[in-house]
């Protein structure tokens, strides 16, 4: 009489939360609502109790922008990503995929996480079955226009058609691929929705891609750089706060609207994101500290000055 008997697994494009492993701690609920989101809530009482959305609807019928920061949050893995583990793998087998495209917040998380450098992280791709490896960072190019909003995912630009539906018209695409049949590794989960014709890791599914290699045998690769776009000078929304409030401002007609404005959804920025391992203390140190070392590689970057969010 203590057991639920009956359990909600709700599916989205890129997202599964498996109902009977949920202990209902309330973390994903927290930082969907964090956002602004509020896609998910606790329903029904006693040992009933569960995390769903409004009548058990999808998460892509409800207001869910599938960021996947709810699953870096939850401590049992009953909120997680639809893994392309599996068939990355079978592609790398067959000699169907000859290279990799990764991020450099993933590449500063997978150095962190293995406490190693970029360069043997590169040489483990390769030992995996990549012929080349290329650090990618999302670009677009804007030219002299202005007056436009620019998501760098697609979980932006879900929450502006989502909650500021005015403001689609000026709503350009995120940030693609330059080439197609090639795999990225992203901590951007959202990215898994804007990128069908390629092969998209999170940070944690490249984890356990190497996991099982040993480190200390791997080559130093040096990885390439895809020469970057021009930012045509745009204004940086990042994190929830900032993103709402200049959308708010703009949609209600108490700023117009005669910039570029780029947004970030997730707290922190991409470092942070929903495809991102959970590092704390001193792993969340070599972090920040590999992500400022492979931005210095990167043409018209600068660090960032992390405050901790």
């Amino acid at each position: 009489e203590y057991c639920r008997e009956n359990t909600i697994t709700l599916e989205g494009s890129v997202i599964r939360l498996q109902g009977e492993k949920c202990i209902a701690c309330g973390r994903c609920v927290s930082v969907c609502e964090k956002l602004g989101v509020n896609a998910i809530d606790f329903a029904y009482r006693g040992i009933n109790v569960a995390v769903t959305t409004p009548f058990n609807i999808s998460l892509d019928e409800s207001t869910c922008i599938e960021c996947g920061l709810c699953t870096t949050v939850c401590p049992v893995g009953a909120i997680h990503e639809k893994s392309s583990l599996e068939i990355v793998q079978e592609k790398l087998s067959d000699n169907s995929i000859d290279k990799v495209y990764i991020e450099p917040e993933s590449l500063a998380a997978l150095s962190a996480f293995f406490n190693t450098t970029p360069e043997i992280i590169a040489g483990a791709l390769i030992t995996k079955g990549f012929e080349k490896v290329v650090i990618w960072k999302p670009t677009y190019e804007i030219g002299r226009e202005r007056g436009v909003i620019v998501p760098m995912s697609e979980a932006e630009h879900r929450l502006v058609a989502k909650f500021y539906p005015s403001l689609v018209e000026k709503l350009l695409d995120p940030p693609r691929l330059p080439s197609d049949h090639s795999c990225l590794i992203t901590p951007c989960l959202a990215r898994k929705l804007g990128n069908p014709n390629n092969f998209v890791l999170t940070t944690r599914e490249a984890i356990r891609l190497l996991s099982a290699l040993d480190l200390d045998g791997v080559h130093e690769e040096t990885p390439e750089v895809l020469a970057e776009a021009a930012r045509s000078g745009a204004d940086k929304a990042i994190g929830p706060e900032e993103v709402h409030s200049i959308l708010d401002k703009i949609s209600s007609q108490l700023e117009d609207l005669n910039r570029v404005i780029e947004l970030r959804i997730c707290p922190g920025g991409c470092l942070y994101g929903g495809g991102q391992p959970h590092l704390e203390g001193e792993t969340r140190r070599r972090l920040e500290e590999q992500y400022n070392n492979i931005l210095r590689m990167l043409p018209h970057e600068r660090p960032p000055r992390f405050s901790g969010y």
